[in-house]
């Protein structure tokens, strides 16, 4: 397999888990609210899960731009292509996204009835 097209394979798997480990980090802020009575007793886990995910996606973002960076040297156009979706990859590693799908979680009232 050729190396822009192993970076764009690897770049596409990374923006996959980015989006679902920004769910399961949601689904976990959501449960431990849930089980709160006060703000200030929220567990750990959810600053470690969140550390954790963003030192994979960095990790498979800096392959996604290697891989990308060898096939360009071997005049191959879709390095550059791999190259972009890996720096959009790490981009999304720094965004915590998991915080936009809680924003209107509590607003789903149906206005029509």
């Amino acid at each position: 397999m050729k190396f822009g097209v192993l970076s764009i394979i690897i770049a596409i798997i990374g923006i996959f888990l980015t989006i679902k480990f920004n769910i399961e980090t949601a689904e976990l802020f959501r449960t431990q609210i849930l089980e709160l009575n006060n703000k200030s007793d929220i567990t750990p886990i959810i600053i470690k899960t969140d550390v954790t995910s963003k030192i994979i996606i960095i990790t498979i973002a800096l392959i996604g731009i290697f891989l990308g960076v060898k096939s360009i040297k071997s005049k191959s156009k879709l390095g550059i292509v791999g190259i972009v979706l890996s720096i959009v990859l790490l981009v999304l590693g720094f965004i915590p996204i998991w915080q936009y799908f809680l924003q209107d979680s509590t607003l789903d009232i149906n206005f029509i009835n």
